[in-house]
């Protein structure tokens, strides 16, 4: 490794206070990857960080967890979500990646797909530019539950912005070693949640009022009602204490 893709002491101190703040959240998988992907965005300066779960890798894959923080304005967000449901099937990188089995990879995207394949496809010109986003780095790892499923973490960088450095790869890869075993779902705990039922999730394990909730997501009582009997089926329980039990939390 050369000098200048070598992480230096104070990369260490970043990545040993998120390992430590992930370590001290409760025992849901939405809580930390929600967590996880906002302080990518911060500590990377990236416009885009996400976690993902893939399923079916060995036939083009489809998402079945997809939590992310950034920057996007609503017209950014529409190709962002078309990425999540079904863009990333004609993605070049992807593509490359999943020649590649097994094992914790850490990628740029240069590393896999040349800058004249990339900005000449149709993928990156159709979506990725529309997204508003460019450069990136790609984390994956192996599900312990499937041999055709993988987890990962993503950052990505403004379209215009510098690009990531070996250094911020390395970073991510050390990152990565130390937490792909706390990003997996927990026992009895739905795979992925939709973003509003994720937020509502967020704030009903912060303490907070079904009441207070709604005012906090601005939405109606009736609809965070909803929401949270919704939270109940899909974590098979039938009662706030039960729901924080589920989630790792003693009150």
């Amino acid at each position: 490794m050369g000098r200048s893709g070598m992480v230096r002491a104070e990369d260490v101190r970043v990545l040993l206070q998120i390992v430590g703040e992930i370590h001290d959240l409760p025992n849901s998988v939405h809580l930390r990857r929600g967590h996880l992907v906002a302080r990518l965005s911060e500590a990377f300066h990236a416009k885009l960080a996400v976690s993902v779960d893939a399923r079916g890798i060995a036939d083009g894959a489809s998402f079945a967890a997809f939590v992310v923080a950034g920057e996007l304005d609503a017209d950014e967000q529409i190709y962002c979500d078309r990425y999540a449901r079904d863009g990333h099937v004609d993605d070049p990188f992807l593509k490359a990646a999943r020649a590649l089995q097994g094992g914790l990879y850490t990628w740029r995207r240069g590393e896999l797909v040349a800058n004249r394949a990339w900005y000449n496809s149709v993928h990156y010109n159709d979506l990725r530019r529309l997204a508003g986003v460019d450069d990136f780095i790609h984390n994956r790892w192996p599900l312990a539950s499937s041999q055709r499923s993988e987890g990962g973490i993503a950052v990505h960088r403004a379209v215009g912005d510098k690009r990531f450095t070996t250094r911020d790869r390395n970073m991510i890869h050390l990152l990565a070693e130390h937490l792909s075993t706390f990003l997996a779902p927990m026992p009895g705990e739905p795979d992925s949640l939709p973003p509003r039922l994720q937020r509502t999730l967020e704030a009903l394990l912060r303490g907070l009022s079904e009441k207070e909730v709604a005012a906090d997501l601005r939405l109606s009582r009736h609809t965070i009602h909803g929401y949270v009997k919704e939270l109940y089926r899909l974590h098979d329980v039938s009662s706030r204490p039960e729901l924080m039990a589920r989630c790792g939390i003693r009150r």
